[in-house]
């Protein structure tokens, strides 16, 4: 019986004249009827980050070391994305060592992030925004626009 009403209920919904309206009936002893206006679907803008690229060559990159300072990460991955066309690209030491690789991004450059850890073979979940306070392990980023901070999962080879 509920199937039936279901079919019903469907065939309605498809051939109505009044979009608006929707009627449903049941077979009992008693008819009833019931009204309800046509849902509609809204769009919502998106609050995803911005995924503005700027020119590659425009762009200051500071890649750090994070692991072991007597491992050569951060020059490698500096020099990688310089080839890459991101010639404003620095690497050196970071102020202390990490567990995980992290890009951190200034507000406006997500989509640069994201590109310049997937040409260093990190994975864009580890693209964040640079907080205030630095996190300890950037020190002092200049007027980097993405930050870099290569760990031991890096796959930056070290030579």
């Amino acid at each position: 019986m509920l199937a039936a009403a279901v079919v019903v209920g469907l065939l309605l919904l498809n051939h109505t004249d009044d979009p608006s309206r929707i009627e449903l009936t049941s077979r009992s002893a008693s008819t009833t009827t019931t009204t309800a206006p046509r849902s509609s679907t809204t769009t919502t803008p998106s609050t995803t980050p911005s995924t503005v690229r700027h020119e590659p060559a425009q762009l200051k990159v500071l890649v750090l070391n994070g692991v072991n300072k007597k491992l050569a990460l951060a020059g490698p991955g500096a020099n990688a994305l310089i080839n890459a066309g991101f010639t404003g690209t620095t690497g050196k030491d970071a102020a202390d060592t990490v567990s995980k690789s992290v890009v951190y991004v200034v507000p406006g450059y997500e989509g640069d992030g994201t590109i310049v850890a997937g040409l260093l073979g990190i994975p864009p979940v580890a693209v964040k925004p640079l907080s205030s306070p630095l996190p300890p392990e950037v020190g002092n980023p200049g007027d980097a626009q993405v930050i870099v901070v290569l760990g031991p999962d890096a796959p930056v080879s070290t030579g």
